[in-house]
């Protein structure tokens, strides 16, 4: 179990890269354009180059925003609770999850898809739709993954004698 887990992790780690790669390019369009601008040449289409780079950064860093619980946690119930109904209940929450974000990720396979076929492009540069709805969804694949990891982390606190639990 703990190969797996550590695949996950660094799956998340790579698509974390990504995402900073795009954080860092996001920042140089915007320079650039600032530059350029104090020029009379501002970059035409910079609206749609950080949007299409901030969509990447917040999917590709899904995962690892999972990894290290960098989300907003409400256990005022189940803190309260004995550590193995605890790590039941988040057995269940992390199923129903991965069940939720799969959906997402293959209903974003067939928009993704579509787009694809239908050519849609953006106004100004012309880039493909597709291409960033694909990214989408390698970034929701790699939440998924995460919460894969996750399960795998309360099953191996569940076999523990005394469990250690980083679920939230």
């Amino acid at each position: 179990m703990q190969p797996f887990i550590l695949v996950t992790e660094r799956v998340n780690r790579v698509l974390a890269w990504l995402a900073g790669v795009g954080l860092v390019a996001m920042l140089a369009v915007l320079m650039g354009n600032f530059a350029l601008r104090l020029f009379g040449q501002p970059l035409s289409g910079t609206y749609e180059l950080v949007s299409l780079c901030a969509v990447a950064v917040g999917a590709l860093s899904l995962g690892e925003a999972q990894v290290y619980k960098a989300h907003v946690a409400i256990d005022i119930v189940t803190v309260r609770l004995p550590k193995k109904v605890q790590l039941v209940v988040g057995a269940i929450v992390t199923v129903a999850s991965i069940v939720l974000i799969v959906q997402t990720v293959l209903a974003l396979q067939i928009y993704g898809a579509n787009m694809s076929a239908s050519g849609s492009a953006t106004d100004m540069l012309k880039i493909p739709i597709g291409t960033i709805v694909w990214v989408l969804v390698i970034g929701f694949a790699g939440l998924v993954l995460a919460l894969v990891g996750d399960l795998g982390r309360i099953v191996r606190a569940w076999r523990d004698r005394r469990p250690e639990l980083d679920i939230w």
